[in-house]
């Protein structure tokens, strides 16, 4: 009978864990790991995960690793990956993911400013012009996101435009 209830699975509760900086560093190295079980692991506490509210630390886990965070062939590791849009968003710069979350209303302020650095970045690569000083500000409908609602401004560029 012992080993009868050694041996059972436990069933694994979706949506219950929400990943944080620290988990994000311990996946990461997880799945650095060439070892097959450590992927597992790691695949493991990814299924357990609320997707929506851990989605910004599976997606800068999935832009390097996404082959490695679905390799189990389990109902709940599909669906995570379906939950998540893991390979879409793999592929997403910090603009692009950002318009994402905001058609799927996961947007949040505090993901904007989490990825606002890059989102102007993206923009200055974007809107280079020999001639004018361009100017940023907040779309009005957007405002909720920055509530600094700070002016990016990019200079003239003076060389290669």
């Amino acid at each position: 009978m012992d080993d009868l209830v050694g041996t059972q699975e436990v069933p694994v509760i979706a949506g219950t864990t929400v990943l944080t900086e620290e988990n994000y560093l311990t996946l990461d190295k997880i799945l650095s790991s060439t070892d097959e079980g450590d992927h597992k692991m790691a695949q493991l506490i990814l299924n357990q995960c609320n997707v929506q509210l851990s989605i910004y630390w599976i997606w800068k886990l999935a832009k390097y690793k996404a082959g490695r965070m679905v390799n189990l062939r389990t109902k709940a590791s599909r669906k995570f990956r379906d939950d998540s849009n893991l390979f879409y968003i793999s592929h997403r710069n910090e603009y692009e993911f950002a318009k994402w979350l905001d058609t799927k209303d996961w947007l949040t302020p505090e993901l904007f400013q989490l990825l606002k650095a890059g989102v102007v970045r993206i923009l200055s690569y974007d809107n280079k012009n020999r001639f004018y000083d361009l100017h940023f500000t907040v779309r009005e409908d957007k405002k909720h996101f920055d509530p600094d609602q700070q002016l990016e401004t990019f200079p003239r560029h003076k060389h290669g435009d």
